[in-house]
């Protein structure tokens, strides 16, 4: 056997042994790029067996890693505080529950936003330059993406109805907020659980409006709803847009941030540049995240979105993400609501 490989026998189930080959030099620099990683993550493991899942996860990661770079070569696919994750637990720790985009993100479009196309548009528009977003929060391992695209939206409203940006409470929604689906009674809104910002919409103007963080905090999960907040901030009724993104554009830019609903598979290990490729890698056609979308560029070939996610500052660039937004990739343009003042 020569040196610097590993061998590793299986026992079939015939009784036949099967070697496996493998580069020990390969193994150990990915193990030490683990632990070098944990270092840095602050991370540590009560046992053996815990810190060998994570180490296997995390070389799965890496091999997910350079597929996704030859797929969408403007975006960079790294190490984050979440690639000792298994992509199914990501999912089920991090995103909503998963929703059929034309059955679900169809029946707001009764209340369609008229948009007068024959207004000029700017080529750049990006609304944290305009003093209207709020800095980027973190929903932790609780699926309340919906919560914080929804209260974010309704902060932007807030600010260009002539109020100071406030941020307001994501879990006042995660804890109030239980709206279910005229056209699918079955899909309610459920802290973090998921939901859908536009059944939001509807149960903050119910309630006279939405209160912020400072009387309602933010805590990562769902607990009782509170009586007595006050409202900080009040919205009248909701829209939403058809997939058109010149209309979008031309909403945004007046109406101010919008609440968008996507695909996630590629945020997982998400690190920076433009997200681009065709539709078939990254399907639209299912939804499993809300986010904020706050801008845009045309100049920039593929045309592109500018988003705000809600999984902290450290995560992305800064915590938000850039996404090719003429294709409808991973189905950023199916589901675009905002609240009205």
């Amino acid at each position: 056997m020569n040196i610097g490989v590993l061998v590793l026998a299986f026992l079939t189930v015939t009784g036949t042994v099967t070697y496996l080959y493998t580069s020990s030099n390969a193994a150990q620099k990915e193990e030490q790029m683990f632990r070098n990683w944990m270092k840095d993550q602050t991370k540590q493991y009560t046992t053996e067996t815990e810190y060998q899942q994570r180490l296997a996860n995390f070389r799965g990661n890496l091999r997910r890693n350079e597929q996704l770079s030859r797929q969408h070569p403007q975006a960079t696919f790294g190490l984050n505080k979440f690639s000792d994750m298994s992509h199914q637990e990501f999912k089920d720790s991090w995103l909503m529950k998963p929703f059929q985009v034309n059955n679900t993100c169809i029946w707001p479009y009764h209340r369609i936003a008229k948009v007068d196309r024959t207004v000029g548009i700017p080529t750049t528009f990006d609304w944290r330059t305009k003093g209207a977003v709020s800095p980027v929060k973190n929903q932790q391992s609780c699926g309340s993406c919906w919560t914080f695209s929804t209260a974010e939206n309704i902060e932007g409203q807030w600010f260009l109805s002539g109020h100071t940006l406030v941020s307001l409470s994501e879990q006042w929604i995660v804890d109030c907020s239980h709206g279910c689906l005229q056209s699918e009674p079955d899909l309610c809104n459920g802290g973090c659980g998921g939901g859908l910002p536009w059944l939001a919409y509807e149960d903050i103007v119910k309630n006279g409006g939405l209160t912020d963080e400072a009387h309602d905090p933010y805590v990562g999960e769902q607990t009782s709803c509170p009586s007595g907040d006050p409202s900080v901030a009040k919205i009248s009724n909701w829209t939403a847009l058809d997939d058109n993104p010149t209309d979008i554009i031309t909403f945004m830019v007046k109406q101010g941030p919008l609440s968008i609903t996507l695909n996630a598979d590629l945020l997982f290990s998400y690190s920076g540049g433009v997200i681009t490729g065709d539709p078939s890698t990254c399907p639209n056609d299912q939804s499993d995240h809300a986010v904020l979308l706050v801008g845009y560029d045309n100049t920039q070939s593929p045309p592109l979105w500018i988003v705000k996610n809600s999984w902290g500052a450290d995560w992305g660039e800064q915590g938000y993400f850039r996404i090719e937004s003429d294709n409808g990739l991973c189905g950023i343009n199916s589901c675009v609501t905002s609240a009205l003042p």
